[in-house]
């Protein structure tokens, strides 16, 4: 016996496997990660290495910001990061404010 599906319940289905394909490549990335970090503290244990040249990592001093990835170590002054997150905050409320007069009209 062969069920035929309406158009509707197609899409639906697509969706819905769409969407726990979506969950669970986030899921696989998201424990790649964890295994990466777990791995990479658990050999800096037993080797009894230093801070230096971690996988990921991060640590803040006085007003800059400290991002390690893989094994270079980046700086990042607080003041960049607060112009940039002011210029954001501009630009979205500049596109609200266009969006909600073309509305309007």
């Amino acid at each position: 016996m062969v069920m035929w599906m309406s158009r509707v319940e197609r899409k639906k289905l697509k969706k819905k496997k769409s969407h726990r394909t979506t969950f669970v490549m986030i899921l696989i990335i998201a424990f790649l990660f964890v295994g990466i970090i777990i791995t990479d503290n658990a050999l800096r244990q037993m080797m009894a290495l230093g801070e230096e040249g971690r996988v990921f990592g991060y640590e803040r001093v006085d007003n800059f910001h400290l991002v390690d990835l893989l094994g270079r170590t980046f700086y990042i002054d607080q003041r960049v990061i607060d112009e940039k997150t002011h210029e954001v905050k501009v630009w979205l409320q500049e596109s609200y404010d266009y969006i909600k007069r073309f509305i309007a009209r």
